[in-house]
């Protein structure tokens, strides 16, 4: 609250009377003094009655002299310097209007002896009058960061910022606000507003928020799942990096088994496929989430019958299972269905061995098998071959082992036979013979002087 130092006499007479303790001041209390024992001392103290106060306030300052410790009667004045230009007032109350740290110094208006001391004191923001709200910056893509901030004002247009400022924004949903830190999703305008007290004027600022482009493309599918030549209706999302939703042209991808005409998907193939929707100008490269289209078959239209294992052709005794598998439209298989017993063409040709589909074949030649469905009166049938024995080939001339002179150009005749199946081809010796339609043939040919074999 004060300062005190003590000067020595002989230094006091030193500033006053210059070069001899004889000269006079033409004051007589410092005369008085300086004719004093060179032990004592003469000390200035500048006394507060606050060290820290407000703006637009007022401290008392007391200006003591004192010599040797005893009150000594001088005029005195206050130095006054923090701000600006130091300036004089006299002792007493001083107020003062703008914030920052003073040193008070009292000083002696007749020899200039001063506080080697000052004291300190520190003037506060006053009453505040105002709070003005300010965000940088004030214009983003949705997604950015920003940063609020408050600063009060008092009377005498003193400022002083926020630590931790309290702001509020109107509309209040779009932005998350933790103390002076903005987080902002939506796109719009926002105002902003520092919290105060009530009668405080506050100060408002404006915060604009841009969408950001295409981030996201999620497509859905009405319906998800369609019967085989059905078809389904695509839909896109168009979202920025924070959700926010975007008008924006797009396109449908799908793989080659759908068909895609306009918004619309349709295959005939069963199955599941992953459906996209993309930028139509295919500008950047955003995130495509995909819908899943499930195709099932539709309604079981048509049987198809084999033989397993499937073969040319069988021998006696092998053993064979007719199966069936149930299609749609497109031949897409259906969930199997029950079935009668089988049944053989001729009936003859094959034994039923598990009463249902098994066959053991035990007749040559063509086997027609019937299946047909429990219910819905669904038909079909397959016909395999039993052919296991070749053809049979008769020499009718010349005769086997038979003994020929004379000219050795002959000519070998002969007929093919088969029992199952017409023979199509047949050769001797590598060359091809063609056959007549009752399988007979004729084959020239040289005979050596030897065994000749065909």
């Amino acid at each position: 609250m004060y300062s005190t130092r003590l000067i020595s006499f002989s230094i006091l007479v030193f500033a006053l009377l210059g070069c001899g303790s004889g000269a006079h001041t033409g004051d007589p209390a410092l005369d008085t003094i300086g004719g004093q024992d060179s032990a004592q001392g003469i000390a200035v103290e500048t006394r507060l009655d606050r060290d820290t106060m407000p703006a637009g306030e007022a401290v008392t300052v007391t200006c003591e002299v004192t010599a040797g410790g005893v009150p000594f009667e001088m005029a005195t004045q206050v130095v006054v310097s923090g701000t600006g230009v130091p300036w004089n007032v006299d002792p007493g109350s001083l107020t003062l209007e703008t914030v920052g740290e003073y040193d008070l110094t009292c000083i002696t208006v007749e020899g200039g002896l001063e506080d080697p001391s000052p004291a300190d004191l520190s003037v506060t923001l006053g009453p505040v009058v105002q709070v003005i709200t300010e965000v940088a910056p004030d214009t983003v893509i949705a997604g950015e960061a920003v940063e609020g901030y408050c600063t009060l004002v008092d009377a005498f247009g003193n400022q002083e910022p926020v630590v931790e400022p309290e702001i509020s924004a109107e509309p209040a949903t779009g932005l998350t606000i933790d103390g002076g830190a903005i987080s902002t999703q939506a796109p719009g305008e926002y105002v902003l507003r520092c919290t105060a007290e009530k009668g405080v004027e506050v100060i408002t600022a404006t915060l604009t928020v841009d969408a950001g482009g295409p981030a996201e493309f999620v497509a859905s599918l009405d319906p998800a799942t369609i019967e085989a030549g059905g078809s389904s209706t695509v839909s896109c999302a168009v979202l920025d990096a924070v959700g926010n939703p975007l008008e924006v042209p797009w396109i449908v991808q799908a793989p080659e088994d759908v068909t895609v005409t306009g918004t619309s998907v349709s295959s005939t193939l069963a199955g599941a496929y992953k459906i996209e929707c993309a930028p139509a100008d295919g500008a950047g490269d955003p995130d495509l989430k995909a819908a899943t289209l499930t195709v099932v078959p539709g309604p079981a239209v048509a049987m198809l019958v084999g033989a397993k294992p499937a073969k040319d052709a069988y021998c006696l005794l092998d053993k064979v299972t007719i199966t069936h598998d149930m299609v749609d439209q497109y031949e897409n298989p259906v969930e199997e269905v029950e079935i009668q017993p089988v049944t053989a063409d001729p009936a003859s040709a094959g034994v039923l061995t598990n009463g249902v589909d098994k066959f053991e074949l035990v007749e040559e030649g063509w086997v027609t098998f019937h299946v047909q469905s429990l219910e819905g009166g669904l038909t079909g049938e397959v016909a395999i071959l039993v052919d296991c024995t070749g053809p049979q080939i008769q020499i009718t001339y010349p005769n086997r082992g038979q003994t020929l002179t004379g000219n050795p150009a002959i000519v070998v005749t002969g007929k093919v036979t088969d029992a199952v199946t017409a023979v199509t081809d047949f050769m001797i010796n590598g060359d091809p013979v063609e056959l007549t339609p009752d399988g007979f043939f004729q084959y020239p040919v040289n005979l050596a002087h030897s065994m000749n074999f065909f």
